[in-house]
C-alpha cells in the first residue's frame, strides 16, 4: 500500500472539483487512475484550454468549434506566442466530480456501511454513514471538500448546529483547517480526521485504510463514550496563531517535568496540568507514561505483535485526545506509519534527563 496524498490534495487544488479530463490528469499524476473512476461527464464544455505557458491577455487559448469533430484551441494573443490545437469532443467536455460515489468509497474504506444524503445548505458535504459500534449509539460521520478559505469553518459550524452531538468529520486534508472551527469541534467531541493521513492506494487501486478501520475511530469513540472521564486539563498552552504540531517541542527534565516549547512561548508542564493525574492515587496515569516512553525512544512507539498493538492504541487515543485539548490544535499529534508498524508523534519530544520506564508497569 501507498499513501494517496497527491490524491487527496489535489481534490481540494480543483476549484469546484470539476475541470476537462485534461486538466485532471495533470492534478492526479500517478493516481489518476483512482480519480477517473469517482467522475462523471457534464453537459458543459470548456470555453478556454490550457496554454504551454502563461503569457499575454490571450491567455489560455480560446476553444473554437468549427463543427462536429472540428475543434480548435487557438491563442489569442495579437502575437501568438503557441500554436493551434485540435482537439476531441472528449477533451472538451467538463468532467465533475461524483461526491457520492467517492463518499461510498470512503465509508467502505473506513469499515462504515454507506449511507449517502446531501446536507441541506452544504451541497459539498454528505452524510456518508453512522458509527454504531457503541451500544445504542449512533455517531455520524461527514465528509467535505471545503471550499475556499472559510469552507472548513462554515462547514463545522453548521454540523455542530445541526448535529447536537458527537460526530466525526473528514476532509481531504488539514491545509485547510480554521482554527476556531477546530477547536469548538474538540469542545463538541467531534472528531476531525483528515483523509489523506488514514486512506491510502493498495495494490488494486482503490482506497484502503493504512490501519485497521477500528483503530481509525478508536480515539473518537472513546471520548464519545458516555461513561469514558471527561478530556479535562487543568491548563491550556498559549498556544500562538497558526501554529502546527511540527513546531512544538516538548523536553522531559524528569519523570514528572517537562519544558515545553513553541516559538518564543515556554512552560514548565507536570502531569496534573495536561489533566494526566490520576485524582485518587495522585500518580501520573498512563498516558503521562506514554509521553515519556516517546521521550525516550525520541517520537516513536515501535510494536512488535498485535498484542502490543491492543495494549497501546487506547492511551494512545487517550494520549492525543488529552494533547489536543491542552495545545487547542486540529490534527493529529500521533499518527501512524505507514509500513512500518509503529505509531510516531507529529511534534518533536525528547529526553534531557529521563530514567527508563515501561508501560507495562505504569499506573
Amino acid at each position: 500500500m501507498r499513501t494517496a496524498m497527491r490524491f487527496w490534495r489535489a481534490l481540494e487544488a480543483i476549484p469546484g472539483q470539476a475541470d476537462v479530463i485534461g486538466e485532471w490528469r495533470l492534478a492526479f499524476g500517478e493516481d489518476f487512475d483512482l480519480a477517473r473512476r469517482f467522475l462523471r461527464p457534464t453537459e458543459r464544455r470548456a470555453k478556454v484550454f490550457r496554454c504551454p505557458k502563461p503569457g499575454g491577455q490571450g491567455c489560455p487559448r480560446r476553444v473554437v468549434v468549427h463543427g462536429k469533430g472540428d475543434i480548435v484551441a487557438v491563442c489569442a494573443n495579437v502575437e501568438r506566442d503557441c500554436d493551434s490545437l485540435e482537439l476531441a469532443e472528449a477533451d472538451i467536455i467538463v468532467q465533475t466530480l461524483d461526491h457520492r460515489r467517492l463518499g461510498s468509497a470512503v465509508a467502505g474504506a473506513l469499515g462504515i456501511k454507506p449511507n449517502l444524503v446531501v446536507m441541506e445548505g452544504l451541497s459539498s458535504t454528505l452524510r456518508i454513514g453512522e458509527d454504531r459500534s457503541l451500544p445504542g449509539k449512533r455517531f455520524p460521520l461527514f465528509f467535505t471538500i471545503p471550499q475556499g478559505p472559510d469552507g472548513f469553518r462554515k462547514a463545522v459550524l453548521s454540523l455542530v448546529a445541526t448535529v447536537g452531538g458527537p460526530f466525526v468529520f473528514l476532509t481531504p486534508t488539514d491545509q485547510r483547517v480554521e482554527r476556531d472551527a477546530a477547536h469548538l469541534l474538540i469542545e463538541s467531541k467531534a472528531a476531525h480526521l483528515p483523509l489523506s493521513e488514514v486512506l491510502g492506494i493498495d495494490g488494486a487501486g482503490t482506497l484502503a485504510a493504512m490501519q485497521p478501520p477500528a483503530d481509525l475511530l478508536a480515539e473518537f469513540r472513546a471520548s464519545a463514550s458516555p461513561t469514558a472521564p471527561e478530556n479535562t486539563v487543568a491548563e491550556r498552552f498559549p498556544t500562538p496563531f497558526d501554529t502546527t504540531w511540527e513546531r512544538i517541542l516538548m523536553e522531559f527534565h524528569a519523570d514528572e517535568v517537562m519544558l515545553v516549547k513553541c516559538g518564543s512561548v515556554v512552560r514548565r508542564v507536570e502531569p496534573e496540568q495536561m489533566g494526566m493525574k490520576s485524582r485518587k492515587s495522585g500518580r501520573p496515569t498512563l498516558q503521562w507514561t506514554l509521553l515519556r516512553t516517546l521521550a525516550l525512544t525520541g517520537g516513536t512507539i515501535p510494536l512488535q505483535s498485535p498484542k502490543d498493538h491492543d495494549r497501546v492504541k487506547k492511551q494512545k487515543s487517550e494520549l492525543s485526545s488529552k494533547l489536543k485539548a491542552y495545545f487547542q490544535l486540529p490534527g493529529e499529534p500521533i499518527v501512524w506509519k505507514l509500513g512500518e508498524y509503529a505509531w510516531e508523534a507529529a511534534f518533536r519530544i525528547r529526553a534531557v534527563n529521563l530514567r527508563e520506564s515501561s508501560l507495562e508497569t505504569s499506573p
